[in-house]
């Protein structure tokens, strides 16, 4: 049984999440963070509004990672024999491996756009 000062923190602190990230969607839905250009390299793909593949790679693998992490950690703190957990699960080494992979090929993609301009 979680003692409930501990109780009232966690739901504090849940409730405060949700409530940030409601803020936020909410000030992207209105407009008031600007998302333009987010996903290209420079002003001259932000014209053509053309999305730069390795900045879209490499934010869906994020989220693809985010979501998987945050299933392992419920599957192993949840349940009726999960005892109260005291740390969060070690990431698997495919996550770690997919993390690496896909940050490598948005920096290579970097380096070779800064090898094109400089020649």
């Amino acid at each position: 049984m979680i003692p409930p000062l501990a109780y009232l923190a966690e739901r504090g602190l849940l409730f405060w999440l949700a409530a940030l990230a409601l803020v936020v969607g909410w000030g992207c839905v209105t407009g008031r963070i600007n998302l333009a250009g987010m996903l290209a390299h420079d002003t001259r793909d932000q014209a053509d509004q053309r999305p730069a593949p390795d900045r879209v790679q490499l934010l869906v693998s994020f989220i693809f990672a985010v979501v998987a992490y945050a299933r392992l950690a419920l599957a192993t703190t949840q349940g009726s024999d999960a005892s109260l957990p005291t740390h969060l699960p070690e990431a698997p080494n495919e996550l770690v491996l997919l993390f690496a992979g896909s940050h490598s090929i948005y920096l290579a993609g970097k380096f070779r756009r800064s090898l094109s301009r400089g020649a």
